[in-house]
């Protein structure tokens, strides 16, 4: 797709038809790979419904913001909730009997371990280490042309070693030794572009204190951080707490941190503190 023209666009669905017939829609994968994929959308989305799917949250809505305004819907696709981790392993959610709430109890223990990648499940560790260092080095160094790679990989390794923990940028610069506070700040948002964390702000009804309060960090996954952490099986309320914000974002709550472990959580006029 790099460098198409139009007419380019128009004569690969031809090609499309000649090979495979009628179609009724159409699947871009991983789109921000390729500069310019918000022109074939444009051509494609008054013929045919358009599915399009990426990796880093900023471009992909920066291009349908310019390009799509109002002719999309956007979807954010997290790992297996607990309800799709037991119906992956065949179990019903319903507590019946004291068996069944043994093999919710257990499932449970499983999810919070392996946590809720499909492909984790099958090839193990191995699998979420790797996909740990394809997004830094993919999503983040090479998409955003870095070239301090130990520095932003230290960054990654401090936010998950302190997930469901406070933090602050400044903090974060001093134990890391990094230059300037600036360039913190740019870590942490190309990382949670990348959906590897995501940062959680203080609740306040002052605009400023929000940006300027220290926040918490959470992973995208309980069994990514077992898999890159050592021992932190071992914090096991901790990793429940990773596992409940998840929950929370996955059903689009406005969530903010209010002291302690406890963060507030809302959906338009509903409201929970946790």
């Amino acid at each position: 797709m790099a460098g198409f023209a139009i007419g380019d666009y128009r004569r690969l669905m031809q090609a499309g038809y000649e090979l495979f017939g009628e179609f009724d829609y159409v699947v871009l994968d991983e789109v921000q790979e390729v500069e310019g994929w918000e022109r074939m959308v444009s051509v494609l989305r008054d013929d045919y419904p358009t599915v399009v799917t990426g990796s880093n949250a900023r471009l992909l809505s920066r291009e349908f913001a310019t390009y799509l305004t109002g002719r999309y819907l956007s979807y954010t696709l997290l790992p297996f909730s607990f309800r799709e981790f037991l119906t992956y392993r065949e179990i019903e959610p319903d507590v019946k009997t004291t068996k069944d709430e043994a093999l919710i109890k257990r499932a449970l223990t499983e999810y919070i371990e392996r946590g809720g990648f499909p492909e984790a499940l099958h090839f193990g560790r191995e699998y979420l280490i790797n996909l740990y260092n394809d997004i830094i080095t993919r999503d983040v160094i090479v998409r955003y042309g870095l070239r301090n790679v130990r520095e932003l990989k230290e960054v990654a390794f401090y936010l998950f070693s302190n997930f469901a923990g406070r933090f602050t940028y400044s903090k974060t610069k001093n134990a890391l030794g990094i230059g300037n506070i600036e360039t913190v700040k740019n870590y942490v948002e190309y990382l949670e572009s990348a959906y590897l964390i995501f940062e959680l702000p203080k609740f306040s009804f002052k605009p400023k204190e929000v940006v300027r309060s220290d926040k918490k960090v959470y992973a995208v996954d309980t069994g990514m951080l077992n898999a890159v952490l050592p021992k932190v099986s071992e914090n096991i309320s901790r990793l429940m707490e990773n596992a409940v914000f998840i929950e929370l974002l996955r059903f689009k709550y406005y969530i903010f941190l209010l002291k302690a472990s406890s963060f507030r959580a809302g959906r338009r006029s509903e409201e929970t503190q946790c």
